[in-house]
């Protein structure tokens, strides 16, 4: 299994043409895995927000999830992201139960 490792620049970096919402940024890696020709079943590893995106993405494409390793990340039934996270994690969060079966 080949080892991804994925670092994120916000500064210096053009502004997104579309909402960033968690469904749009599991497709974007979705699509971003099939160009590079790495095949499913992928173990996801999130850490922070990164855990939501895991999480969605497990819930979306199930099939193609062989585990998710969560590092210290967000998990959707939080109870301390009401109190202690902005609005786009919340947004984001909400995204995920909604997906959920």
């Amino acid at each position: 299994m080949p080892l991804i490792t994925t670092v994120r620049f916000v500064s210096n970096c053009d502004k997104p043409k579309e909402p960033q919402h968690g469904v749009t940024v599991v497709n974007t890696l979705r699509e971003a895995l099939s160009i590079v020709g790495f095949d499913p079943p992928f173990l996801l590893v999130g850490h922070s927000l990164g855990g939501l995106y895991a999480n969605l993405y497990a819930r979306l494409y199930p099939n193609e999830v062989a585990g998710i390793v969560f590092v210290e990340s967000s998990h959707p039934n939080d109870l301390t992201l009401e109190q202690f996270q902005g609005k786009a994690i919340k947004t984001i969060d909400t995204k995920t139960i909604i997906g959920k079966n």
